[in-house]
């Protein structure tokens, strides 16, 4: 659970995201009523920093965290694969991609699959030299699997140019190895905090 101390923004025991298409990569999508920043099955899911918030204030020059764990179904037999993105984009693109659990063991597709992830970024930026850099760690294993990934921390594979505070927004992606349309993903939690 985020620490209630620190300033950002969480979501927590959300309802399942029903995977919409065959595609095997895809963002996971607001699915509920819309409200002045998201659009119903149109917007990325995503945290931010408070946009009350400005250039050299509790973000800027501090560490914080980005952090996304829940359960993927998996109804056709895939590895999944579980990404943090700077955007918000409802599509996956590249470039954007910030952390990643890496694959889980293939799992044996059933309406009773799941995969639990655990995917957490500890990110650093400043106003000055506005790149995004930090490390990440992970977990994903499977429910017809002992076999977990465990990744340890590591340093984020790209330095990323983030031109404004305000542009350190960061959305959930979800990659099967093959299409798993009508497979639901739950997030458990999904949080931006300041350490």
């Amino acid at each position: 659970m985020a620490n209630t101390n620190t300033t950002g923004s969480a979501f927590y025991g959300m309802p399942a995201y029903a995977v919409t298409s065959s595609t095997s990569a895809q963002k996971v999508l607001w699915t509920y009523n819309s409200t002045p920043v998201f659009t119903n099955g149109t917007t990325a899911l995503y945290v931010q920093v408070d946009p009350d918030l400005t250039t050299g204030s509790t973000f800027d020059a501090h560490p914080f965290v980005v952090r996304v764990c829940g359960f993927a179904q998996v109804v056709t037999t895939a590895t999944v694969t579980v990404g943090l993105y700077n955007d918000t984009l409802a599509t996956i693109t590249a470039g954007n991609l910030v952390a990643s659990t890496g694959a889980s063991a293939s799992t044996t597709g059933a309406a009773t699959a799941y995969v639990p992830f655990w995917l957490e970024a500890r990110l650093f930026w400043n106003s000055t030299s506005k790149n995004l850099f930090g490390w990440q760690q992970s977990v994903i294993g499977s429910t017809t699997s002992p076999t977990q990934t465990v990744l340890a921390p590591l340093t984020l594979a790209t330095l990323t140019l983030v031109p404004t505070q305000a542009t350190l927004q960061f959305s959930v992606g979800v990659t099967y190895s093959a299409g798993n349309a009508g497979s639901l993903v739950t997030i458990s939690e999904f949080s931006i905090e300041r350490v």
